[in-house]
């Protein structure tokens, strides 16, 4: 009788976690139709996150069309159906007991063997050997270590242990495109939401960053600009994107760079391009400015260059919630710290019809709303007047409102 009852109630848990997660799995494709995939994000027609999950020590929704790394503790939460996922308990505490850097050497930590020293072996003797005539299988590993580059812990071994051949393949302008486009890749995934990956490669190998832009500046000047320069021009823009922190100090080659990066028609690679030059704009007012760190005689006019760059590709209908944010507080920071920086008549125009949406979406009386998304809504209304127009207007409707 006692295990006549045990089979029943191990049938009706069983019965009971299927039907969640078939429910589940319905409301994810159902959720998934709506989707607007990007490279680096996810959009549907209530908010924007990240493509890749960003976990943490506390459970968090795996979100529809999520890609999940691996390395961490997941479940299903059967009081509300949803998947959630976190950081490995032994790994989390484990973390901060593992150095990036060692203070008292200067000299790059000695590898050792590691999981994929074979396979990185034989990539090694193939490109040692011949990269043209071993391309396709050089590629085809790769391709098969590229999964575990997106793991918090093999990411950062790989790097660790196999940077240097990464970034042979990766700069030698002798290496076929192809090989160079997908050793790009495999850094750019490791570094992605890998903070100590990064932290390791701006440590290490501080010139990185300035080989990345030599590469993009000889693939910009080359008169041959076939599909796979733009493709590994791409690749180098979304590497640096992971790479450059807000401290980062530019150099004159670079920004001059990304200018004639920008004058590439290509919509994705001017995305790329204003991700990296809104670094350049700090909080308004403040004294870590990089503009005014660099002490140009006159910075307007740079400032006013970027700002009209700004103020035409954030009126594209196709650019993502995410990317707005990220450029319209540029373009905010900009005004507020150089005045004298014009602004176009189309940008207000169209900062006219967000700001009737917006308000509409405060005023829509839906509880459950996302509290950054109604920060920057807020911050848009106001800035109408405030920063991009007459401040009198600003404090003459406010008056009105109360009347």
């Amino acid at each position: 009788m006692a295990r006549l009852r045990s089979s029943l109630l191990i049938g009706l848990l069983a019965g009971l976690a299927l039907s969640t997660t078939t429910l589940s799995k319905h409301q994810d494709d159902k959720e998934s139709t709506q989707l607007h995939i990007g490279d680096s994000q996810i959009c549907n027609e209530f908010e924007c996150y990240p493509k890749v999950f960003e976990a943490s020590s506390l459970w968090q929704e795996i979100k529809p069309g999520q890609h999940l790394p691996g390395g961490l503790d997941v479940r299903m939460n059967l009081e509300t159906g949803v998947r959630e996922a976190k950081l490995c308990d032994d790994e989390h505490n484990a973390i901060p007991n593992i150095p990036v850097a060692i203070p008292e050497s200067d000299s790059i930590p000695e590898t050792s063997m590691h999981e994929f020293t074979q396979d990185f072996d034989v990539i090694r003797k193939l490109i040692d050997s011949d990269p043209e005539s071993n391309l396709e299988s050089v590629s085809a590993k790769l391709e098969d270590l590229m999964e575990f580059a997106h793991d918090y812990k093999h990411g950062y071994d790989i790097v660790a242990h196999e940077f240097d051949l990464l970034k042979r393949i990766s700069c030698d302008e002798q290496m076929p495109l192809a090989l160079r486009d997908i050793s790009t890749i495999m850094i750019t995934s490791c570094t992605r939401n890998n903070p100590r990956v990064v932290e390791y490669i701006n440590k290490w190998y501080p010139d990185f960053i300035d080989q990345v832009y030599q590469r993009i500046g000889t693939l910009i000047t080359n008169e041959n600009r076939s599909d796979p320069h733009i493709k590994l021009l791409k690749r180098y823009l979304s590497l640096l994107d992971e790479l450059t922190t807000e401290s980062y100090e530019f150099t004159q080659f670079e920004l001059d760079a990304l200018d004639k990066a920008w004058q590439i028609p290509d919509k994705q690679i001017r995305i790329e391009v204003l991700e990296l030059i809104s670094k350049l704009f700090t909080v308004p007012g403040s004294d870590d400015s990089e503009l005014r760190k660099r002490g140009l005689t006159d910075p307007v006019p740079f400032a006013q260059m970027w700002a009209n760059n700004i103020q035409e590709l954030i009126q594209d209908d196709e650019i993502d919630e995410l990317h707005t944010r990220k450029f319209f507080d540029s373009l905010y920071a900009i005004k507020q710290d150089f005045s004298d920086v014009k602004i176009e008549a189309s940008f207000l125009s169209w900062l006219s019809r967000q700001v009737d949406e917006r308000k509409k979406q405060l005023d829509s009386g839906i509880k459950e709303r996302d509290l950054e998304q109604d920060s920057f809504d807020k911050k848009m209304i106001e800035s109408r007047h405030l920063v991009f127009g007459n401040p009198m207007a600003h404090k003459i409707k406010n008056w009105n409102d109360e009347l």
